[in-house]
C-alpha cells in the first residue's frame, strides 16, 4: 500500500529505487495493459547507448518538429526540472498533468497488486501524457541497458545505439560485449537499427543477423563527441520510412542540450560522468582551448567509476574542487578526497556548497589565467551553471 498524505512526486520518490533493474517486462507490461496500451498509440524511434543518447534524442527530435511533426521527447535524468523528462516540442510537461498521470497508475498498480519501480512509474505517465496529447511521433530514450529497461515494450519504426562503454557494471555485465548485447536487446523484428560509431561489437551486430534487420552503421572519426553525436543523429534522421528534408535536418543538428560541452564565459560545463565520457571530454577540451590549464570542478553519484574518473582529471588539472550532488546517491566529499590522496595528489579543496566551489574555482581561474572546468553528475550541474550565470565579471 503506497504511502498517503504526500504528494504524488514525493511518493514517486519513495518506490524502488531507479537503479533497480527487473529481469522482466511483466509489470510494465501488466500496467500498459490496464491503462489500454498508451505505447501503441503513437510511432516512436527508441534509442539506447552509454552515452550521446540524450543530445542525440533532442536532436533528433527537433529535427522532426521542425518538419512539422507533433513530437514527444522521453529522456532521463533532468537537469532543471523533473518536469523536463517529458516534452512535446520542447514544452515540458506540467507538474499538475504529471502527478494527475501518476495518481492514476498508482491506484493501477495497487489494484494489480504490483510494485513498480521509480522508472516503469515515470514511462507509463510519459506514455500517457504523449497518448492523451495526440503526438505524432516520440523520441524515447531508455533508462539502463536496454533489453530489460522499461521503455523496450515499444515497438519502434527505428532502434538506436549511440555507443558502448563500461557503466553499471553490476547489472550490465562487466565487459564491453555483454553490455553492447544488453543494449542490442531494444533491436526489433522489421525494424531498422542506427548504430555509432563506438558501438560496432559482436554481439550487437549478431543480434542483427537473428533477427534480419537493416543496419545502418555510422562511421565517423569525429575530433569530438559532439561532432559524432551530430553525425549519429543525421543518420537517424535518414534512415525513417518517411522523408525528413535537408533543411529541417539541419535544425536538429543545430541544437545543442545544456552541460553537453558547454562554455559559458571562462567556464565549459559537461555531464561527463565515466571514464570513457570523461576521457572524450578532455580530448573536446583540449581541441578547442589548446595549451589551457585547467581548473576542475567535479562529483559524481555512487554508481559511478569515481577512482576512474578522477585518476583522468588529475593528469590534466591543475587543481580539482570537490562537490557533492544535493542526492542521496551523491559519492560523499570524504571519499572523493581519499581517491585523490591514494594517488599522491592533494591539490584539491572541498567544498560544503556548488556555488560555493563554483565562485572559488571560477575566480581563481581567471585570476590565473586557467579554464574553468566543471563536470560529473547531471545532478550537480543545474546549480553549477546557475552560479556561473551570475558572475557579473563575464
Amino acid at each position: 500500500m503506497f504511502l498517503q498524505n504526500i504528494s504524488p512526486l514525493e511518493r514517486l520518490d519513495l518506490s524502488t529505487p531507479s537503479t533497480r533493474l527487473k529481469r522482466s517486462l511483466d509489470t510494465i507490461e501488466a500496467l500498459d495493459r490496464a491503462l489500454q496500451f498508451p505505447s501503441r498509440s503513437f510511432r516512436s524511434i527508441h534509442i539506447a547507448g552509454s552515452q550521446g543518447k540524450g543530445s542525440v534524442a533532442a536532436m533528433i527530435a527537433k529535427g522532426l518538429e521542425a518538419s512539422g511533426w507533433r513530437v514527444g521527447l522521453y529522456t532521463s535524468p533532468h537537469l532543471f526540472s523533473f518536469c523536463e523528462r517529458m516534452q512535446i516540442n520542447g514544452i515540458s510537461i506540467c507538474q499538475e498533468e504529471l502527478e494527475e498521470y501518476l495518481i492514476h497508475i498508482y491506484a493501477i498498480a495497487e489494484d494489480l497488486h504490483i510494485q513498480p519501480t521509480f522508472f516503469e512509474f515515470l514511462t507509463c505517465a510519459a506514455f500517457l501524457f504523449f497518448q492523451k496529447r495526440e503526438i505524432d511521433i516520440a523520441v524515447v530514450e531508455t533508462g539502463l541497458g536496454g533489453r530489460w529497461d522499461a521503455t523496450n515494450i515499444l515497438y519502434p519504426i527505428l532502434s538506436v545505439i549511440t555507443s558502448i562503454s563500461l557503466e553499471h557494471c553490476q547489472i550490465l555485465g562487466h565487459d564491453l560485449n555483454t553490455i553492447a548485447g544488453e543494449k542490442a536487446g531494444i533491436f526489433k523484428q522489421h525494424v531498422p537499427a542506427v548504430i555509432g560509431p563506438h558501438a560496432h561489437f559482436p554481439s550487437v551486430l549478431a543480434r542483427v543477423r537473428d533477427l534480419g534487420i537493416a543496419l545502418h552503421r555510422v562511421n565517423t572519426n569525429a575530433a569530438s563527441f559532439v561532432d559524432e553525436n551530430r553525425a549519429i543523429a543525421s543518420a537517424c534522421l535518414k534512415h525513417l520510412p518517411f522523408a525528413v528534408s535537408q533543411e529541417a535536418i539541419s535544425a536538429g543538428l543545430e541544437y545543442r542540450l545544456p552541460c553537453r560541452c558547454e562554455c559559458l564565459g571562462n567556464a565549459v560545463l559537461d555531464v561527463a560522468h565515466n571514464p570513457y565520457m570523461i576521457e572524450r571530454f578532455i580530448q573536446a577540451v583540449r581541441l578547442q582551448f589548446p595549451g589551457r590549464k585547467l581548473r576542475i570542478a567535479f562529483g559524481c553519484l555512487q554508481d559511478k567509476e569515481h577512482s576512474s574518473c578522477l585518476e583522468l582529471l588529475l593528469s590534466v588539472a591543475e587543481h580539482i574542487h570537490l562537490i557533492q550532488a544535493k542526492c542521496p546517491r551523491a559519492t560523499p566529499l570524504t571519499q572523493l578526497a581519499r581517491a585523490l590522496d591514494s594517488r599522491g595528489y592533494h591539490r584539491y579543496s572541498i567544498h560544503d556548497s556548488i556555488a560555493n566551489a563554483m565562485e572559488q574555482g571560477y575566480r581563481t581561474a581567471r585570476s590565473q589565467g586557467e579554464l574553468f572546468v566543471v563536470t560529473g553528475s547531471t545532478y550537480i550541474m543545474a546549480e553549477a551553471r546557475e552560479t556561473l550565470l551570475l558572475f557579473d565579471e563575464r
